[in-house]
């Protein structure tokens, strides 16, 4: 049976989902009930991943874990570090779940963050500690550090899934996709920190990729893929496709980047296209329109 943490979350919403009607075995877990798929909550168990004992009310037929919780506002770690020590704990105390527990096998959702600024396409091998630059970074790399480490010690195998900008559906935070939607539906201002260019995945992809990730484990195990569209798009063209596709008056203007942020990313898929079968299929515009038509329906 799969353990998917975060699973009230975006990315865990979506990924739980699918997998519910697909009739998989598998028990969610986060802080809060699912408010976006009612059905969800049947098999979500509410605790905090911040205590070790979280699992003392999980069953023991768990064999795979998939662990997508975590704080993931990147600015919102620079303002509170303490927001990325929180993701590092939450981190060990899975793998000591899994250790404790003798499950042998983790799904880690892991970020483009890792890479740093400067240059793309990134391949996996380009990730380095040394090009950290937020606290956000700090948290993820920390994170693969652990899988690679319980790997070789106690034999717990891994995938690391590099997530890069995933936007759609179940997302209300203010991040830049769905705060820019909410805003030009209300046409007001859209405020763009720095001229950046950045590799948006869609969150049918992202979960595509989780899919692909678990039907091949056994041949793709014990290393890491980026999961992203492999396209890079300015910040200011997502802002015009949105407020074109809205009929949105708003205004549109960029100011300068804030600390801690990357300017630029582009995600190199031909790893994750070769080992795992991945293949991104929406384009932004296309993506960008079925989170304008969800938001419309859901906000």
């Amino acid at each position: 049976m799969q353990l998917v943490t975060g699973s009230s979350g975006m990315i865990g919403t979506a990924y739980s989902e699918k997998i519910l009607l697909a009739g998989e075995n598998f028990l969610g877990i986060d802080l809060r009930k699912n408010s976006f798929v009612p059905e969800l909550n049947k098999k979500t168990l509410i605790a905090n991943l911040l205590e070790r004992d979280f699992g003392k009310a999980v069953s023991n037929d768990i064999d795979i874990i998939i662990h997508l919780a975590a704080n993931a506002r990147v600015y919102n770690l620079v303002k509170n570090p303490a927001l990325a020590m929180d993701n590092c704990i939450t981190a060990f105390n899975i793998f000591e779940f899994a250790r404790r527990h003798d499950i042998s096998r983790i799904v880690l959702a892991s970020s483009r963050e890792v890479y740093g600024e400067g240059g793309y396409p990134r391949k996996e091998s380009d990730a380095d500690f040394q090009r950290c630059e937020n606290p956000y970074a700090a948290s993820k790399i920390l994170s693969e550090s652990l899988a690679t480490s319980y790997c070789k010690c106690y034999g717990i195998s891994y995938i690391i899934l590099r997530f890069s900008n995933v936007y759609g559906k179940y997302d209300i935070s203010d991040r830049f996709v769905p705060l820019t939607i909410r805003r030009a539906i209300k046409n007001e201002p859209i405020v763009i920190y720095g001229s950046k260019v950045l590799d948006f995945t869609y969150i049918g992809d992202a979960v595509q990729g989780i899919m692909k990730a678990m039907q091949n484990f056994s041949q793709a195990k014990n290393d890491a893929y980026n999961i992203a569209s492999g396209t890079g798009t300015k910040l200011t063209d997502v802002a015009k496709i949105v407020t074109g596709q809205l009929n949105s008056k708003s205004p549109v203007t960029v100011d300068k980047n804030r600390e801690g942020e990357i300017m630029s990313f582009v995600a190199d898929t031909g790893k994750a296209r070769a080992q795992l079968s991945y293949k991104p299929e929406i384009s932004i515009k296309e993506g960008l329109r079925m989170s304008v038509e969800w938001y419309r329906q859901n906000l």
